[in-house]
């Protein structure tokens, strides 16, 4: 039966605003809770923060170790979006670390800075688009080479009109960087998961931030998901009781 490997950033790991109980979940959970009855796996190797030129030994040795017949790429959120702070001040700012009063108020200082600074210093993304094109396709490819597993290439939602006024150049970000996935999806024969049309079709509301997806949200991204994976193997079946 099928098995399936998700590998990314945050986006496949987090609900937002919080899981309200069990039944919910991220769209891994919920793909595994349909396939593991049917002898399927889903093995979710998402990290936060993650980004496509930072795990490839890591993401080879998972499509090498697992046998998937499917692998899902979840990233460009971080590289995508424009930032001021260099990725190891931004995580240590960020990051899980105990929270005291000097980094409380340093957050809120970066917090009131960053749109401006963003706009006058027209801020491109920690990953340039000419290097994303090159690190996804080369991890396509990867999926091809070592599994011989079918690639699905997850795109980015549109940003909330917050997420805008944070970060300035966010919806143009976002539309350079779909526009190449879409191009790698159609070079390399992967397939496509457009978030992006899901969230235009059924509302900001299942992507409250405009990067995590609430329940309702992962729910919608796993049917899809599904679809697309009985599309390619006629097996499973199309409605799971």
């Amino acid at each position: 039966m099928v098995r399936v490997v998700v590998a990314g950033n945050s986006v496949a790991l987090h609900v937002a605003p919080r899981r309200e109980g069990r039944d919910s979940g991220t769209y891994a959970d919920l793909l595994r809770r349909r396939l593991e009855p049917l002898g399927g796996a889903v093995v979710n190797v998402a990290r936060r923060s993650n980004l496509v030129d930072e795990d490839d030994l890591e993401f080879m040795a998972n499509c090498q170790r697992n046998d998937p017949d499917a692998v899902i790429l979840q990233y460009g959120i971080n590289e995508a979006a424009p930032r001021i702070l260099s990725r190891p001040l931004w995580m240590w700012l960020k990051g899980p670390q105990a929270y005291g009063t000097a980094k409380s108020l340093l957050r809120r200082v970066e917090g009131r800075l960053e749109p401006h600074l963003v706009r006058w210093t027209r801020a491109g993304g920690w990953i340039g688009p000419k290097r994303f094109e090159e690190r996804l396709r080369y991890k396509v490819r990867i999926v091809r080479k070592e599994s011989a597993a079918v690639p699905m290439v997850v795109n980015l939602g549109p940003p909330t009109p917050d997420l805008e006024r944070l970060l300035p150049g966010m919806t143009a970000a976002v539309e350079r960087y779909n526009a190449i996935m879409e191009r790698v999806c159609r070079d390399e024969d992967a397939v496509l998961i457009d978030i992006h049309a899901l969230v235009r079709e059924r509302g900001p509301e299942i992507q409250p931030d405009g990067i995590h997806l609430t329940a309702e949200g992962h729910r919608c991204v796993a049917e899809l998901l599904w679809d697309r994976l009985c599309e390619r193997f006629p097996g499973l079946p199309a409605v799971v009781p």
